[in-house]
């Protein structure tokens, strides 16, 4: 090592015994290293980085080397600009000497990622023109362990450098035109990874010519990804169209055919790994947001909705933990954002057919995929579905799934009316009399799931109700959820939620019906079941809803005392949400009682003094601002923009 990187702090064996302490799965050992690495990084004059560069040149260990280079990193990025030039270059060299001699992948790695912060502060100022020259270079050796080294820091330099290369974006596009062809993999994908992070800065009809270019090299790099089975490394791929979907610049447009066109026989491949099938609908999924224009245009929307169609007929697809959950996920928020952002007189065309030919289906798979559909494309399309004849049309779909003999068509098709019921009011409002008898028949039956999925719409419906129109049928609402008070815990706490909001919507005349629910949601709290912890947050939640709602205060004083009773047991349960919901519900009988709280005090004040007492703070009762920079971070993750 030159004098100009000779360091003035204790010897190698020293800093390699601390680096190794940082390696140790103990906290306390890896807490004695950084302090110890932090005293010297304070006493050495050049922060430690000749030291540092030594270790990571010299040592045996590739866990310290890995480890010194990790530190390195982030010890340039905090003292680059205050070293010598003399040091500088010396780095600079010893740097890329280092990286062709390095055997270890992870090594080379995480030197090019040193690479790449120094060239974010001096490719701009035209300090280091040999670095280009040299990833060239290893770009196009003929040894695959270079090639794969040069593509691997081009795409390192060129994500932390961007803007300092764009006079050099004609060189670059050759060299990753070729990298895209290579026949190791990881090359073709570190040059699509480099290829994503140009296009922000892509401008000029040239440059836009010459990255459309590149389009059918990533369409065959995205294919051998999904052919050799890694679909950790199609992630890089998928982020060059999503970037250049979000971009300003046309870049897409010619190609969407063909793009769309590889990307559905990917996720229309039954065969096709699960997770590689997600990600181009994620894909597709965002070309309908950001490229709806060119999707309509170019006459792609039956296609991507009749693939959509066809996947979300596939399986039906309840559970979240489904390993097929994620996919239809993402076939669903394709439907949605084509339904926002593709105009109603386009989009509806498209799927209306596909919808009415499902529903009627012999298979309950497919009956399921169109009620998944109408819930999908509701909140885009409720302004042409506030129309007579289509919420007509679209209500008879829904009542036909409504009575279908497999539960897990009816759970859906009960989705799709609660979303309808959200998003079409005040439209949907004028259908009551057709809507709520076949929700109090729903509540009564059977399977928990329906009668669950029932209530759920009914709140839904009823939030969007005027008075006048939900009055009519209030005692049968009151006694259709009351029934379900007596079944499993999870239905008589949707009803005690229904039940709220039927006294939110109807006003005085729910007044009768105070006592009746008040008295039972008591009952529920004074069972004092822990076991049930949702159940009970829910019956606080219903008292709170019943002591504020419209013209109900007076009628429901009889029955703070009893709350408050209640309340301090189980504010004795140290537990998060009750708490949460019993704080809700004294703010709720504040505002009925006003004045006359002041004698609730006295028993309240105590829960909050003891909610607060359980806050965790720090040793001086105050949080810890002054915590040491973390000099060594295990999950290292890129962070040098921090």
């Amino acid at each position: 090592m030159s004098a100009a990187m000779s360091g003035d702090v204790g010897g190698l064996g020293e800093i390699e015994r601390i680096l190794m302490q940082l390696t140790v799965p103990d906290t306390e050992t890896i807490a004695l290293g950084e302090a110890a690495l932090s005293q010297l990084c304070a006493s050495a004059p050049l922060g430690l980085i000749p030291e540092l560069t030594q270790v990571l040149a010299q040592s045996s260990r590739m866990q310290i080397r890995n480890v010194a280079a990790v530190i390195l990193r982030k010890r340039v990025v905090e003292k680059w600009v205050r070293l010598p030039p003399a040091v500088q270059n010396e780095l600079k060299s010893s740097l890329l000497r280092m990286i062709v001699a390095e055997e270890e992948a992870s090594i080379r790695h995480a030197t090019a990622r040193i690479v790449s912060v120094i060239a974010k502060c001096d490719l701009a100022a035209d300090r280091w023109p040999e670095l280009l020259q040299f990833m060239s270079t290893q770009c196009i050796s003929e040894d695959n362990r270079m090639r794969e080294l040069g593509s691997y820091m081009l795409s390192s330099v060129i994500e932390s450098a961007t803007s300092a290369l764009t006079s050099s974006l004609p060189d670059l596009f050759a060299l990753l035109g070729r990298g895209l062809q290579d026949r190791m993999l990881t090359v073709a994908v570190h040059s699509a990874q480099s290829v994503a992070a140009v296009v922000p800065v892509l401008d000029t009809r040239a440059e836009v010519q010459q990255f459309r270019a590149l389009i059918p090299l990533l369409l065959a790099t995205f294919q051998r990804c999904v052919a050799e089975g890694e679909v950790d490394l199609l992630t890089n791929v998928v982020d060059v169209f999503t970037e250049a979907a979000e971009s300003p610049s046309p870049l897409l447009s010619q190609h969407m055919p063909e793009i769309v066109h590889v990307l559905l026989s990917i996720g229309l491949d039954t065969d096709a790994d699960v997770d590689a099938r997600e990600k181009c609908f994620a894909v597709i999924a965002i070309f309908v947001t950001e490229c709806a224009k060119v999707i309509a245009k170019k006459r792609l929307l039956a296609t991507i909705v009749e693939a959509c169609a066809r996947v979300l007929s596939e399986k039906i697809v309840e559970d979240e933990d489904d390993e097929d959950g994620p996919l239809h996920a993402c076939v669903v928020a394709t439907i949605d954002g084509a339904a926002c952002t593709i105009p109603n007189e386009v989009f509806l065309p498209s799927i209306a057919p596909m919808i009415n030919t499902l529903v009627v289906a012999p298979h309950a798979t497919h009956r399921h995929a169109a009620f998944s559909l109408i819930q999908a494309c509701v909140s885009g399309c409720s302004l042409s579905f506030k129309s007579t004849d289509t919420l007509e049309m679209m209500l008879q779909l829904v009542y036909s799934g409504l009575e279908n003999e497999d539960v897990r068509v009816r759970r859906r098709a009960f989705l799709a009316l609660t979303t309808l019921a959200r998003e079409c009011q005040p439209a949907v409002s004028e259908h009551a009399t057709s809507i709520l008898p076949r929700l109090f028949a729903a509540l009564q039956d059977a399977s928990a799931e329906i009668s669950k999925s029932a209530c759920f719409a009914l709140e839904e419906y009823m939030d969007g109700l005027d008075g006048d129109v939900l009055v009519p049928f209030l005692e049968q609402v009151v006694t259709a959820l009351f029934h379900l008070t007596s079944r499993e815990p999870a239905l008589h706490g949707a009803a005690l939620s229904c039940l709220a909001m039927a006294a939110k919507m109807s006003e005085d005349a729910f007044v009768p019906f105070i006592p009746h629910v008040a008295q039972h949601a008591l009952g529920v709290l004074r069972q004092q079941d822990v076991d049930e912890i949702d159940l009970a947050c829910q019956a606080i939640d219903t008292l709170g809803c019943l002591a504020t709602s419209p013209s109900t205060p007076t009628h429901f004083a009889p029955y703070v005392a009893d709350c408050i009773h209640v309340a301090a047991a189980w504010a004795a349960l140290d537990d998060p949400d009750v708490r949460t919901n019993l704080f809700y519900l004294f703010a709720s009988l504040a505002q009925v009682t006003g004045e006359d709280f002041g004698a609730c005090v006295a028993d309240i004040v105590p829960m909050v003094l003891a909610t607060c007492g359980g806050i965790t703070t720090s040793s001086d009762g105050s949080a810890d601002a002054h915590a040491p920079t973390q000099l060594w971070d295990q999950d290292d993750d890129d962070d040098d923009d921090d």
